[in-house]
């Protein structure tokens, strides 16, 4: 990984948002400084450096985080960009803020399963096709030496769906590199889920993120939900290993930090969202 090597986060406090989409629309200096500020604001005050970071699920044909490659380079961009690149490579990529906060990005894949669930793979360079069983998934993830997330989302969790994720729970919690992921589209109010209530009881990590939106706006919540994890970088560990073995190591513990969304932006999104699919209907039909 070039200029990764001089990236160091030992005893580190990371404070993250497990789910972010860079929709094709969305400037990328638009998602650094609403992932910069919110995370920000959600760091506990401490005399450790600081760190923040975000996963970038890129939905088939998007290419978010090849977009975020391609920002920063202070070398060449006409001045200096409020984003600077600190290091980068085909996993990760870190910007460093006027702030000096230093925003650390993963690499991840948004999948559709056969089933119609969707889990987050992050952590590796291969491409993996939707499509797949969810078991099927988690294995290719795996092989890639990444993790999986198992993300919440509005009815995607209920019904014969529901009972697919109480049973993968039930035979896959604990195993290393699977966790389930919630959602900052969850609207405060709805405060049972109970396949979260089944990974406690079986240690399986839950990890947090905002899930924005493809609809206008929705960037400006990255970073206002997300996870909190003590970070020990060993040697000269590249830095998406050194956080997947934070996230296996039972002894680092994962605080969901930041706040969900209300009942009217949660009824609004979803009205936004029908009336898209709606739109994009009529409009190639």
């Amino acid at each position: 990984m070039t200029g990764m090597e001089r990236i160091n986060l030992r005893n580190c406090e990371l404070v993250a948002d497990g789910h972010v989409h860079l929709y094709p629309s969305v400037a990328v200096e638009a998602l650094l400084d609403a992932a910069g500020r919110n995370l920000s604001a959600l760091r506990a005050q401490s005399s450790a450096e600081p760190w923040a970071g975000v996963v970038i699920a890129d939905p088939q044909g998007v290419n978010g985080y090849e977009r975020l490659l391609r920002y920063g380079h202070a070398s060449s961009t006409r001045g200096r960009p409020p984003w600077v690149q600190d290091g980068g490579g085909d996993c990760s990529v870190v910007f460093r803020g006027a702030s000096g906060l230093r925003l650390l990005v993963i690499r991840g894949q948004q999948l559709i399963t056969r089933e119609g669930l969707e889990v987050l793979g992050a952590g590796y360079t291969n491409c993996i096709p939707s499509g797949l069983t969810l078991a099927s998934t988690v294995e290719r993830i795996s092989a890639a030496g990444g993790w999986s997330t198992l993300a919440w989302g509005v009815a995607k969790w209920w019904g014969k769906r529901g009972r697919l994720v109480t049973d993968f729970i039930t035979a896959e919690g604990g195993r290393p590199g699977i966790l389930l992921g919630d959602n900052g589209g969850r609207p405060w109010w709805w405060t049972r889920v109970p396949q979260f209530e089944l990974a406690a009881e079986r240690g399986m990590r839950i990890l947090a993120g905002t899930d924005p939106l493809p609809l206008r706006g929705e960037e400006a919540r990255v970073g206002s939900y997300g996870f909190r994890i003590e970070v020990d970088r060993a040697g000269r560990q590249p830095v998406t290993d050194a956080l997947r073995d934070a996230l296996e190591n039972p002894r680092m513990e994962v605080t969901t930090i930041g706040r969900r969304v209300g009942a009217g932006r949660f009824v609004s999104n979803q009205l936004g969202l029908r009336l898209n699919r709606l739109y994009r209907k009529n409009a190639f039909a």
